[in-house]
């Protein structure tokens, strides 16, 4: 028996019958529905340990998958020809390209059968299987541009963008610092050079004099990577200044939005979510946790891979925009939790790419 036809009958052989006498499509029918009825906390769960735990198998079987990952169901909104977002959980099976005509034994699995323990009863549930290509994972760009954040050094022409949040350094319970993009807070211009030192002004303050801080060199890597190798975090600290001005200055970047707290991970992320852009909240719906092979192409450096992405859904072009680079993503309009910090965007898919608060806020992410 070869690795292809192995691991076909361990996928195979988790279909078992959940009772004596069932067909397979009852047993099957019967288990979908078993998973319907659990809690999303537990669906999500259940996809990320299935996805890790058959990845391998699944890709020796079906040498077209590329990559496993979990999140919604997409599907093709004829009227538009767009991708949407449908509310169901399901393992992604990340493919270079669909093909019209498959045999019946190259055929990817429709569900993925496993088991969960309810109040102390063994159940079989079966987490459905959704299929992307790798192209719609290809396409986004950072979000850099004219905004209310002004970041300059030298003589170098300016970046524009938004910050993420304001946080305290617990060994410096005064300090304020506050967190964004590397791409935003590191002129690309110095992004290959050695570290230097930028002002964080308001873009439209009138008085275009009154710094609200200074970049540190606190922030993760960003590099050309690939899928496997050369992981980056574009994420960057700046130390703000200790005056009542740069304070104001601050709120105004950040704006009215009160967050209570970090989302602690995946299973626990809403559906609906609000990027804190500087023009308001912008709502977007969540789609999956990026796979690998997600990458987000900058002009400067190539395409960079993330260890771990979000990925969400917007309705219009218009919604995110150059420049929305570093807004807070959160479960609230007002706030709510942080879910993550917004870094580029896919204008074609209408995807949109962020960090995940639980990384954003983990100093060891930081150099």
């Amino acid at each position: 028996m070869t690795n292809s036809e192995t691991s076909k009958e361990r996928i195979r052989s988790t279909r078992d019958r959940e009772q004596p006498g069932d067909t397979p499509d009852t047993a099957t029918s019967r288990a979908i529905a078993s998973f319907q009825r659990l809690r999303l906390s537990t669906q999500r769960m259940l996809a990320r340990e299935v996805a890790a735990t058959r990845g391998d198998d699944l890709r020796k079987a079906y040498p077209d998958i590329i990559d496993v990952t979990v999140g919604n169901r997409s599907r093709r909104d004829p009227s538009t020809g767009r991708s949407r977002v449908v509310r169901e959980t399901c393992v992604i099976l990340v493919i270079e390209r669909k093909k019209t005509h498959v045999a019946e034994q190259h055929r990817l699995p429709e569900v993925l059968m496993t088991y969960h323990t309810v109040r102390g009863k063994r159940l079989l549930v079966a987490v459905p299987v959704d299929v992307e290509e790798r192209s719609a994972l290809a396409g986004a760009t950072p979000d850099a541009a004219p905004t209310r954040l002004a970041v300059f050094c030298g003589d170098v022409s300016p970046t524009f963008g938004q910050a993420c949040c304001a946080v305290r350094d617990p060994l410096v319970p005064d300090a304020i610092m506050v967190v964004s993009c590397k791409h935003v807070f590191t002129l690309e211009a110095m992004l290959h050079g050695e570290f230097k030192s930028s002002l964080l002004y308001l873009a439209d303050d009138p008085e275009e004099v009154a710094e609200i801080a200074l970049t540190l060199d606190r922030a993760g890597a960003l590099r050309e990577g690939t899928p496997d190798a050369n992981f980056s975090f574009d994420a960057q600290l700046a130390d703000v200044f200790g005056n009542d001005d740069a304070k104001a200055r601050l709120h105004a970047v950040l704006g009215d939005v009160t967050l209570g707290g970090v989302v602690k991970g995946f299973d626990t992320v809403p559906h609906d979510l609000w990027v804190q852009t500087s023009r308001g909240p912008i709502k977007v719906e969540f789609d999956e946790q990026a796979p690998r092979v997600a990458k987000i192409v900058y002009s400067s450096i190539g395409d960079v891979y993330h260890e771990t992405l979000l990925i969400s859904q917007f309705q219009h072009s218009s919604d995110l925009q150059k420049g929305d680079s570093g807004s807070a993503v959160t479960t609230e309009k007002n706030g709510g939790k942080l879910v993550g910090m917004h870094i580029g965007s896919d204008q074609e898919q209408l995807r949109a790419y962020a960090i995940p608060g639980w990384q954003l806020l983990d100093p060891r992410k930081y150099r």
